[in-house]
């Protein structure tokens, strides 16, 4: 079954671009979040199972990932704001979300701040707040995973240094 992606180019309420993923067409849009790091690309057998069921799929690129521009400073309750402005601009009035990893926190986000809008929420390996009372954050996670956690929370500035240095 070849179902088209079409890639698209939206404006933020702050004017930045947004670049946009969508697949198939039909009565019902759900919106991904990807995990971190963050792409548009929506994976093929998710956009089969959907044009069997009539869903029209819709991704985005975060700020700075992909075609989307850089928001210096976004917070993950900013991501409603885009996926508010996506809908907006995609004459979607109710959609469903879900986000897979990183992307949970962003699905959730919309759940919370577009509750008049978003009418299901689904998180799939999602991130948990690390210190949460009686939470292991680290049972269960892939090793080189945790480690990058423990850096990440030892030294935040090291981490970013190192992380740019090693992606140059």
């Amino acid at each position: 079954m070849a179902t088209m992606l079409q890639t698209i180019s939206l404006k933020a309420p702050d004017d930045r671009e947004l670049c946009v993923e969508i697949a198939g067409a039909g009565p019902r849009s759900i919106l991904i979040h990807s995990g971190t790091p963050n792409s548009r690309h929506l994976y093929w057998r998710w956009v089969e199972d959907a044009a069997r069921r009539g869903v029209r799929l819709i991704s985005y690129d975060r700020p700075g990932y992909g075609g989307s521009s850089p928001q210096p400073g976004h917070s993950v309750a900013d991501g409603a704001s885009d996926v508010r402005a996506i809908a907006d601009q995609l004459g979607i009035e109710r959609f469903g979300v879900w986000g897979l990893s990183g992307g949970g926190p962003y699905a959730l986000a919309c759940a919370a701040l577009l509750g008049d809008r978003v009418v299901a929420a689904g998180v799939v390996g999602s991130l948990a707040p690390w210190n949460a009372p009686g939470l292991d954050y680290f049972e269960g996670m892939g090793q080189a995973n945790a480690d990058g956690v423990r850096r990440y929370l030892e030294d935040p500035e090291k981490d970013r240094r190192d992380l740019h240095e090693s992606r140059d």
